[in-house]
């Protein structure tokens, strides 16, 4: 994971984002969406890069509600090492797999603490929806995971990862929490990594084996 300070011309902001290339990492849109500078930084090993919006690719299809809330951050060519390495994407074949019922790794950076996993199980978007968010939110391409009361990802973890457990492969990029506050214990919502796939290969270049 790499912390992420984004800049417009009247304010900054904070996200986090995923390794998935020695050139390139994962956010969400809505933590690209108006800047104008991100600065990357890494503690170990030390890194920090500044670039300009020229290196942010930012879904075409992003919108207020959140829909296609994914982006991409192309970076200097990164050194890889067991400190510093990418996460895995999902596999061509997984393309149809909704994941419902997986086990599944969300990320938490709390503040001063480094980051720490909380264990979540992928619902399905049906149930996500009767949960009480929109269809026109919980989309296709969204990934809803059921929340314990009181373990969350929160603002400050937004555009990081959620994996599938036990391949550790990336599956969801975190997208929104309930409006009834990220501890609420209700489910959260990801962009679907699967159905993207083909995006990221078309503006990385990564093969999608």
């Amino acid at each position: 994971m790499m912390a992420l300070y984004f800049r417009s011309r009247t304010r900054g902001w904070f996200c986090v984002g995923s390794i998935i290339d020695p050139r390139w990492v994962i956010t969400a849109a809505h933590c690209t969406n108006g800047s104008r500078t991100v600065q990357l930084e890494r503690l170990l090993p030390r890194l920090r890069l500044t670039l300009t919006q020229r290196n942010i690719f930012q879904h075409p299809g992003f919108n207020a509600r959140l829909n296609h809330d994914v982006a991409l951050i192309r970076v200097p060519q990164l050194r890889l090492s067991p400190l510093l390495n990418r996460v895995k994407l999902p596999a061509k074949s997984s393309r149809a797999n909704l994941f419902v019922g997986a086990t599944t790794w969300g990320f938490e950076w709390p503040r001063d603490k480094g980051t720490r996993g909380t264990e979540l199980v992928v619902m399905k978007n049906e149930d996500c929806i009767r949960a009480g968010y929109s269809r026109k939110v919980v989309i296709d391409s969204t990934l809803c995971v059921d929340v314990p009361p009181g373990k969350s990802v929160c603002a400050v973890d937004d555009g990081g990862a959620l994996l599938h457990n036990p391949s550790r492969t990336l599956i969801g990029v975190v997208s929104f929490a309930s409006a009834g506050g990220c501890l609420a214990g209700e489910p959260e919502g990801f962009s679907r990594v699967t159905s993207y796939m083909t995006w990221i290969s078309q503006v990385t270049g990564i093969e999608w084996a």
